[in-house]
């Protein structure tokens, strides 16, 4: 990192910025694109400084500059805390997490920048954090106070077990009191002391997690604690009077009834009171273990912020705008220079490219020929290495031929390119690196997989080039780059998943770089570097990635927001498959349910695959329930259905693919 920036980051924490010139408080806000709490924020932030002059308001986009995120991890590193959400605050040695919409939020934030330009110190401010919950929407944990998020968190953890034991109790101690007054009395007092009893656990049970609860240990201790009375109560279930047991047998209940039914009913009122205190406190704390998980697990957020290995972060992603890069060989100069830098260093870079072969097509520029399938509506894939075209659907293959098979041209050429192709590219670029291939042509078998892999742990190999195989599930110390090509075609793919799962591939490709204590880098190749999906990548922000599709499905209807199933059928002749889903779709009943509606059967984007032709007919209901009561129906008269005899259909809820 350079040395200005840390020496910065330093400043900022150790010296109060109101003791430079003029009393100027410098407010820094590293923020993102794809950061909706950002684009709040920054207008605000912007109208602040606007009005006080004293203020100096710096803004850093992470996401497009390199010198901005890397500023960011080290003015973080500089207050002991790790860089990873936006948006940002750094002001007078404090850093401030999140953003609140709340407009006492702007007040309190003006509050702390004017004691700081005063030369008054500050307290840390709570790093906001939100949370997603039903019916009640986003919740702001940091604007929370703690009497507040105490409530919160007491009626999320109400619904369970032992909060119904609780009450079990109480009736059963006022189904003895015969005066009204007495029972609302006792009721009242006995549920007062419960929530007191609850806050006070709660509010002990935080702050203690706070300072201890990220300790593994603790976790570990808690998660075996909880084996163990679970074991025991299964053992209780079975064998109730033998061994060791946390339960309560039925005779000492009926007794200890009986005794708390005494106490209440005394005629003295303060006896009465106390005693309702007394058996408020046991019944609390006899259910103190089952109260205990909720908090345990809320305060850790739910969140894996780190990596598995302690030094390791995140590796920093960057776009390269293959519209202004020239490429040699679908490579770009960005990525060829940072693999060369880990040749230098002895370090393994990763190529990443899912697609195999040598090229997608084989082709005659004199006829237009190209090599299709015989057997699908698909192209015969050049797989150089043994000289042969090969369907990736049906297992179809054929030698290369020697001439165009039209026209007798023998210039006819690869199109595009596959990792066998990337090999050859890098093999002429790094003649001294050892270059490794990894997909499904390399490693056939397992013994093959797990020789590659034992290559690449032994640090055999420098450069691999690999599919979806080397994406996730693996943890190479040494691999500190990786290089997405290709990826753009999923952006605008038919299926409208498609963006979900180019996102998921490239997090878990991403992912591979710098697990251990060597920092890793990310260099994904695009021509539309401003698409909000890389931004995401940049920022390892998922949570934004996640609510843009959600907002894009509900505007299209898709799901989550709608329902659908998905009845396919493939015939030896296009018209036997569409007519059947056709009869399909003309199912008489099928009026008698108005909120499910039937699209018209169509090819499917594969329409031949094996010799068959494949059509598709898409039924969608916003409502699951009237989707499944339309199936069960449905279902019946497509069973009664008669179709030619080498016909096949099958009927797919929640369809994957399109």
């Amino acid at each position: 990192m350079p040395f200005r920036a840390l020496f910065l980051a330093l400043l900022l924490a150790v010296i109060p910025i109101s003791g430079w010139s003029e009393n100027r408080v410098e407010l820094h806000v590293f923020w993102s694109l794809s950061c909706p709490h950002c684009l709040e924020a920054l207008p605000q932030l912007t109208a602040l400084a606007a009005e006080h002059p004293w203020l100096e308001l710096q803004t850093h986009e992470i996401t497009r500059s390199a010198v901005a995120l890397e500023r960011f991890q080290a003015m973080a590193e500089a207050h002991g805390e790790t860089a990873q959400a936006v948006p940002t605050l750094f002001y007078c040695g404090q850093m401030e997490v999140g953003w609140s919409d709340d407009p006492g939020h702007i007040v309190q934030l003006l509050d702390r920048l004017r004691a700081c330009q005063g030369g008054q110190a500050i307290s840390p401010s709570a790093a906001g954090r939100s949370i997603s919950l039903p019916l009640l929407g986003s919740i702001d944990l940091g604007g929370l106070s703690l009497p507040v998020l105490t409530i919160l968190l007491a009626g999320l953890d109400a619904f369970n077990p032992c909060a119904f034991f609780v009450l079990l109790f109480l009736l059963s101690l006022l189904t003895h009191q015969r005066q009204r007054s007495r029972m609302l009395l006792i009721g009242g007092v006995f549920v007062a002391f419960s929530g007191l009893l609850y806050f006070a656990f709660m509010a002990a049970w935080l702050n203690v997690f706070m300072v201890v609860g990220n300790l593994p240990w603790i976790t570990a201790a808690a998660g075996l604690l909880a084996v163990l009375i679970g074991m025991l109560n299964i053992k209780d279930y079975f064998a109730f009077k033998q061994g060791l047991s946390l339960s309560i047998s039925d005779t000492r209940k009926a007794d200890l009834f009986q005794r708390s039914r005494r106490l209440l009913q005394a005629e003295r009122l303060p006896t009465m009171l106390l005693a309702t205190v007394l058996l408020a406190v046991a019944a609390n704390f006899y259910e103190l273990l089952c109260t205990a998980g909720l908090p345990m697990v809320f305060t850790r957020l739910l969140t894996l912020r780190e990596r598995a290995v302690e030094n390791a972060r995140l590796p920093q992603v960057q776009r390269v705008d293959t519209r202004l890069e020239k490429l040699e060989d679908g490579l770009s100069g960005v990525l060829l220079r940072a693999i060369g830098a880990r040749l230098a260093r002895g370090e393994q870079s990763l190529v990443f490219l899912n697609r195999r072969g040598y090229a997608p097509v084989l082709g005659c520029a004199a006829c237009g020929w190209i090599s299709n399938c015989p057997r699908c509506a698909a192209h015969l894939v050049l797989h150089l290495a043994d000289r042969r075209l090969r369907c990736h659907h049906c297992g179809f293959e054929s030698r290369v031929p020697k001439a165009c098979p039209t026209c007798g041209n023998q210039d006819i050429l690869p199109f595009g390119r596959g990792t066998q192709r990337l090999e050859e590219a890098l093999a002429e670029r790094f003649p001294q690196a050892r270059i490794l291939r990894v997909d499904r042509d390399s490693a056939k078998s397992r013994k093959q997989w797990e020789a590659l892999c034992a290559q690449i742990h032994a640090g055999e190999a420098d450069i691999l080039v690999g599919t979806q195989m080397l994406a996730k599930g693996h943890d190479f110390p040494k691999l500190t780059l990786v290089g997405a090509i290709g990826s753009d075609s999923a952006l605008f793919a038919a299926d409208w998943r498609a963006p979900e799962r180019l996102f998921a591939q490239l997090m878990q490709v991403a992912g591979r770089a710098g697990r251990a204590d060597l920092p890793g880098e990310v260099i994904i190749q695009t021509q539309f570097p401003e698409h909000p999906l890389f931004a995401a990548l940049v920022a390892h922000d998922y949570p934004a990635f996640a609510g843009a599709q959600l907002k894009e499905r509900e505007q299209a209807g898709f799901p989550p927001y709608a329902f659908q199933a998905m009845l396919r059928a493939e015939a030896p002749q296009m018209a036997d498959a569409l007519a059947f889903l056709s009869t399909a779709k003309a199912w008489p009943e099928a009026g008698a349910h108005p909120d499910v509606f039937l699209y018209d059967a169509v090819p499917m984007r594969l329409a031949r695959r094996a010799n068959l032709e494949r059509a598709q007919l898409l039924v969608e209901s916003p409502s699951r329930r009237a989707l499944q009561r339309f199936l069960a129906g449905w279902r019946e008269a497509l069973d009664a259905q008669k179709a030619p005899s080498r016909l096949r259909w099958h009927l797919e809820v929640d369809p994957l693919e399109f």
